[in-house]
């Protein structure tokens, strides 16, 4: 090749360099630009906690956007967070101006339940979660049963809203794989229905409530010893909770450990977030940006520690969708199982 036609090659990618960057210039611009004026929805899953973080992020994200749009709230519950999963998936505008904050569950519930299902996780535009969580059983006072090793010889009644949702998987796969007697009602809109139900007598108790929701919401029930938590469901036992046993503790072999433990490793994704599939590339990276730097402002976790709310290992989009990632190439015997033992009980 001689010096005249090296030249002209260099000549050539140099001006493609220079016009892609001129194009990716413009789409950063075009990007920066977007949002200046707009609206963003947050579509909400559930209530109670969930609503406190889904303002807190309005309240704090909007700073870190580019043109600084107005963020607000709406309430889609039902189905455990499925009815704003499949909206998400389906519906929703695929433009960065609508975003969900839904249940722990949605991450990873199709490896074990489909029914009901409309949306692949791994496809998903993840921004991150707010926090993870420790779910825990607790009893009223006036339960026969007071202990988990009580719950393997005698009746406790639970209840929840349905299959799909912590306080009804936990229990069908306790009575499955631990061999406890739990009799578990289905059909409450949410959790503060069932804590009423607790309260009016109708169920001894729940098995399987966020407990940083539990003593924020009814601080009184341990202020007055009106229940006894009686399992947690984390790996090992927390040094707040050193004489609560773990649930797993109780599994009669390593295979129903594994299912169990498989189940429950949702906890590390409490408060997900997330876009529609198709999400542009640049709106998400906007996104997922301004949501790690509202989770990280002291400001924001000043107020969330007023509103009784515990930042404790949040993820960042990437992290989240890493997590989601591995978790889909659990082997698929332990999923099957957990599956198996979900849907005879839906039946």
């Amino acid at each position: 090749m001689s010096i005249s036609q090296r030249r002209v090659i260099g000549m050539a990618a140099s001006a493609v360099a220079l016009l892609l960057a001129t194009l990716g210039g413009a789409r950063d611009a075009a990007a920066q630009d977007f949002y200046k004026g707009k609206t963003i929805s947050i579509i909400l899953s559930g209530g109670g906690t969930f609503e406190s973080w889904a303002r807190l992020l309005a309240k704090y994200m909007p700073k870190y956007i580019p043109g600084e749009p107005n963020m607000i709230v709406k309430s889609m519950t039902g189905a455990a967070g499925l009815r704003a999963a499949n909206y998400m998936y389906n519906v929703a505008p695929k433009d960065g101006t609508e975003i969900a904050g839904v249940h722990g569950q949605v991450p990873t519930l199709p490896l074990f339940n489909r029914q009901g299902v409309q949306y692949e996780p791994t496809r998903f535009e993840w921004l991150g979660s707010v926090t993870s969580g420790l779910y825990v059983a607790y009893a009223w006072h006036t339960s026969p049963v007071q202990s988990l090793q009580e719950a393997l010889g005698r009746e406790m009644i639970v209840g929840g809203q349905s299959v799909g949702a912590i306080p009804v998987d936990v229990p069908v796969l306790a009575n499955n794989l631990l061999g406890t007697k739990l009799k578990i009602v289905t059909g409450y809109q949410g959790a503060p229905e069932a804590k009423l139900a607790v309260e009016r007598g109708e169920i001894n108790g729940e098995f399987g409530t966020l407990l940083t929701t539990l003593r924020s919401s009814n601080g009184d029930w341990f202020r007055d010893k009106k229940i006894k938590i009686i399992a947690q469901f984390g790996v090992t036992r927390r040094n707040d909770l050193p004489d609560v046993p773990v649930l797993s503790e109780f599994a009669k072999n390593a295979d129903d450990r594994a299912a169990l433990e498989l189940y429950l490793s949702r906890q590390a994704t409490d408060k997900p977030y997330l876009a529609p599939p198709g999400t542009p590339a640049d709106r998400l990276a906007i996104l997922r940006k301004a949501f790690d730097q509202a989770v990280a402002d002291p400001e924001f976790r000043a107020e969330a520690a007023r509103l009784e709310l515990v930042v404790d290992g949040p993820m960042t989009g990437q992290e989240l969708a890493a997590f989601i990632e591995k978790a889909f190439q659990t082997p698929p015997s332990a999923a099957q199982r957990v599956s198996d033992i979900l849907n005879s009980f839906a039946k």
